[in-house]
């Protein structure tokens, strides 16, 4: 919509990439007293930023991410298609890693909480067109709101109404 979310995202992403270690408790129930969403202790796991959207709009994260940034500044990993890696190291070794709402869903229901993307403790979580998950009860929801993280962003042009 031209809105500036996802330029603005990626400021916050060059200025502060994440990497909050386990043990960093200040930082824990800083995070812990703002969201009410459940934390894991994973072995110790940390990783970046994990970004999901809608598959159209992969390509055009990825384009955005390299040209607001200084060659090298970043590493961005695309975890889409068939020959995915179930390789939970691998997704450790980016500072972000943008995936689809349909593969997280997808993974959630055939792996629940042990799917790569919910082994890893991240320490941001954005998710782009945040309106995909308006159904709390929806599998989609249900795989964002699992996913364990310091803190979340929620990027969205469109109007919510929520019905109870």
């Amino acid at each position: 919509m031209g809105l500036g979310k996802t330029v603005m995202t990626i400021a916050l992403i060059l200025s502060n990439p994440g990497r909050v270690k386990s043990e960093d408790s200040n930082a824990e129930s800083l995070y812990d007293n703002i969201f009410s969403t459940k934390r894991r202790n994973i072995n110790n796991v940390e990783g970046g930023t994990l970004i999901v959207c809608p598959m159209a709009l992969l390509g055009q994260w990825k384009d955005e991410l390299e040209t607001h940034s200084k060659s090298g500044s970043i590493s961005i990993f695309v975890h889409y298609g068939g020959g995915r890696t179930d390789n939970v190291d691998l997704l450790l070794e980016y500072d972000v890693v943008l995936t689809t709402y349909g593969v997280l869903s997808a993974s959630y229901k055939s792996d629940g909480e042990n799917s790569i993307y919910h082994r890893v403790q991240w320490f941001r979580v954005v998710l782009d067109e945040a309106h995909h998950i308006k159904a709390h009860k929806s599998q989609v929801a249900q795989a964002t709101i699992a996913l364990s993280s310091h803190c979340r962003w929620c990027l969205t042009g469109t109007p919510l109404q929520v019905n109870y």
